[in-house]
């Protein structure tokens, strides 16, 4: 029987007060004694403590302060320069980009032209129509005008040298087959219209500027009616739509006749009281017939031509020409 060489246990009893718990270094140090003893053999020494890193006694603390005046006067600096940008904004400020979108148009909105302007816009936009329709081979509508006094009214003649085209209906505007027409016939135009000294040159106006897109967004006007009518012939349901459409606008018209008639029924006591005239003899029916109606007609030549002698017959000054003008019809 073998004596008991072991080292005998720290407790005695449950009575005893609870054992001091040790970090987990202090584990792992006991756990790595423990196998050390159990070889027999001494454990190493403990690492040393690592040491303290070293601070350069010529580095400065840099004072939170410090970093908060530098945000602020970035951010005025910011606040500043968007200042400075919303001062000097001008058309001449503008990005590149915008400038040469701007600049492709001249002509293709009619708001705030010249006189001059909108009659070679109207001019431009009859030989646009015209040339589309002789690549095409369709044949002249009713509301076709000739692009000079020379030509009849009749279809255009055919040009041996152009081989007939045609546009695909079915396709948006932006499908090649409708823009090779689209460009083709504008090219054409341009290079008769854009020189001023060429002898193909018929416009009115030598000094009105315009431009390639110019004439190919009257092209595109164009395309979008003779396809928005060509989809009323062949689709039925379109048709349809279009009929209730139309309907629809009839009805709200008529609705908005009758309230404009209400409100003006309302008005006489109202002026005569305010003015001491009695305006009830200019509000009959026959007076109140406004320029919404105008001539029954889609030809923007005929309107121009009923509006100037409505401006006449009115006596307007250049600066009430643009107001709108009533007719006893």
């Amino acid at each position: 029987m073998s004596a008991f060489s072991g080292h005998y246990p720290y407790t005695a009893g449950p009575n005893d007060a609870p054992p001091i718990p040790l970090t987990p270094q202090q584990l792992a140090l006991a756990y790595h004694h423990f196998q050390f003893m159990q070889q027999n053999t001494m454990p190493p020494p403990p690492p040393p403590p690592p040491q303290a890193p070293v601070i350069d006694p010529a580095l400065q603390v840099q004072d939170p302060n410090t970093n908060t005046q530098r945000l602020e006067a970035l951010e005025r600096e910011v606040r500043d320069l968007k200042a400075e940008k919303r001062v000097n904004s001008s058309p001449e400020a503008r990005s590149s980009k915008r400038r040469k979108k701007s600049d492709a148009y001249l002509l293709r909105d009619a708001k705030g032209l010249s006189v001059k302007q909108e009659e070679v816009r109207k001019k431009l936009m009859k030989k646009m129509k015209t040339e589309l329709m002789t690549l095409t081979g369709m044949a002249r509508d009713a509301n076709s005008e000739s692009d000079s006094d020379s030509e009849s009214s009749s279809a255009p003649p055919a040009r041996p040298s152009r081989s007939v085209m045609s546009f695909d209906f079915n396709q948006n505007i932006d499908h090649p087959t409708n823009t090779k027409v689209i460009d083709r016939a504008a090219e054409l135009i341009w290079k008769e219209q854009h020189d001023p000294k060429a002898d193909t040159f018929s416009l009115l106006h030598k000094d009105v500027k315009f431009t390639l897109a110019d004439i190919a967004s009257f092209g595109k006007t164009n395309f979008r009616t003779w396809k928005r009518s060509w989809k009323a012939e062949t689709d039925t349901a379109a048709a349809a739509k279009r009929a209730r459409q139309e309907a629809k606008g009839r009805q709200t018209m008529r609705k908005k006749r009758s309230q404009l008639k209400r409100n003006r029924l309302k008005a006489p006591p109202e002026y005569k009281k305010r003015h001491k005239k009695n305006p009830a003899f200019i509000l009959e029916t026959d007076w109140m017939s406004d320029e919404i109606s105008g001539p029954d007609t889609d030809d923007e030549a005929k309107k121009d031509i009923h509006r100037k002698l409505l401006v006449e017959a009115a006596k307007l000054t250049p600066e009430q020409e643009s107001q709108p003008l009533w007719e006893r019809v």
